[in-house]
């Protein structure tokens, strides 16, 4: 569990470095949030966080399981000058990232790995910063919040005001529009992030890429954000929004979407085909889901809704039983 809970501090390094020799927006474009404490009132959710908790190894080590959330949000990169720096191991976003406990004996056994295994520390605003282990990625920082809640990123992000939130406007707006009674909730400001995007697609144009995945690309500069949204417990499984620049280019986003998803619904299809017979339950799990991918728009709003499927957690929990057997018998330690 130590491996595990190490790697998750080296997985949020990977998204974000702070470096001198250039700069990175300073308001968060991203935001992500999932709701372990919401997962776990689903079978498919409690398999899966049950899945997490098999490599604990001892009373001292955190319990992923009684995690409650994973809140955070990130910047982008300015350019794709500034993105391609990952390939030398510069990557200029700030982060953070909010791992709220359900008690608080769970948040300081987080804490305490953090003092043993560091780089060092940080005095600021009266608090002691924890650096990440020196292995080659970006350093990153980690903290005690409250008693229940750790926080990991940036410097710039993590020794702010923990009550100020380092959003876009735009983000802002499309946050406030997602319900937050959801298990998994990912909003991207997409206005935050033009100039990113526009490079991205234009270096797509002059490298000579398929003009079919162009086209789709293009589709992105119609819309001002993007809201996706998983809820495990309620009758709508996946909501996926999007908030068209005028009424105009909605209209065009969603004549685009639609026909990305019919290209998806063809390919999907002829794969129920040959699952039918093996087992005819996931099949018409998997039926439900592609009938119900239909863009819908109301006046700017482009929308998809997936249903949760009659026998869904029936069909994953089943799927989720056999992961551990097709890993090899998987077991604790591992």
């Amino acid at each position: 569990m130590r491996i595990l809970f190490l790697s998750t501090f080296m997985l949020l390094a990977a998204f974000s470095q702070t470096l001198t020799a250039q700069t990175a927006p300073e308001e968060a474009v991203v935001i992500f949030d999932v709701r372990m404490d919401l997962i776990a009132k689903s079978e498919v959710g409690k398999k899966l966080l049950g899945m997490a908790a098999m490599g604990q190894t001892g009373e001292d080590e955190p319990d992923p399981s009684k995690m409650d959330r994973l809140f955070g949000a990130m910047t982008l990169p300015g350019s794709v000058q500034e993105a391609m720096g990952l390939q030398m191991g510069q990557f200029p976003m700030e982060l953070f990232a909010r791992m709220k406990f359900d008690d608080t004996a769970e948040a300081e056994k987080f804490l305490n790995m953090a003092k043993e295994d560091n780089s060092g520390t940080i005095e600021k605003n009266g608090k002691t910063y924890y650096k990440t282990p020196d292995e080659g990625g970006p350093m990153m920082l980690l903290h005690a919040i409250d008693a229940n809640t750790i926080e990991v990123g940036t410097e710039e992000f993590v020794t702010d005001d923990p009550s100020v939130m380092p959003f876009s406007d735009g983000l802002k707006s499309a946050w406030s529009n997602v319900p937050k009674d959801q298990s998994l909730r990912l909003v991207l400001d997409l206005d935050g992030a033009k100039d990113l995007i526009n490079e991205a697609v234009e270096m797509g144009k002059q490298q000579g890429g398929d003009p079919m995945t162009q086209a789709y690309l293009e589709l992105v500069d119609n819309i001002k954000d993007l809201r996706i949204s998983l809820d495990l417990v309620g009758d709508n499984l996946l909501t996926i929004q999007a908030a068209g620049v005028d009424a105009e280019q909605a209209e065009e986003f969603k004549e685009g979407l639609d026909a990305l998803l019919g290209t998806a619904k063809l390919a999907g299809g002829a794969g129920l085909i040959q699952l039918k017979d093996a087992n005819p339950d996931a099949a018409a799990v998997g039926k439900s889901i592609l009938d119900s991918l239909n863009a819908k728009l109301d006046g700017t709003e482009v929308s998809v809704v997936v249903p949760k499927p009659a026998k869904f957690d029936e069909v994953v929990s089943k799927l989720i039983d056999q992961v551990p057997m097709m890993m090899g018998g998987m077991g604790p330690g591992f």
